[in-house]
């Protein structure tokens, strides 16, 4: 089982490239149980999606919230 920061180093590297059949188990794993992280890719996702698209009204993570997830996985144990 991996812990919250090997999951979002896997939801980072998933933009650059594919992730191997284990990781992608691994991550969907941790993602069943880890509510911070799944929001975490979905908001990469989102981003990335508008990167690629070009579009320049990018929706950003405010402060606050960014603070929260960080907390959130600073704090999983």
């Amino acid at each position: 089982m991996i812990n919250c920061k090997k999951a979002s180093e896997l939801v980072s590297k998933k933009i650059d490239r594919r992730l191997s059949f284990s990781e992608k188990i691994s991550l969907k794993i941790h993602n069943i149980i880890c509510g911070v992280c799944t929001m975490f890719e979905t908001e990469n996702q989102v981003i990335s999606e508008c990167l690629k698209k070009n579009n320049k009204n990018i929706p950003l993570i405010n402060e606050k919230k960014k603070k929260e997830i960080q907390e959130a996985i600073n704090n999983y144990k």
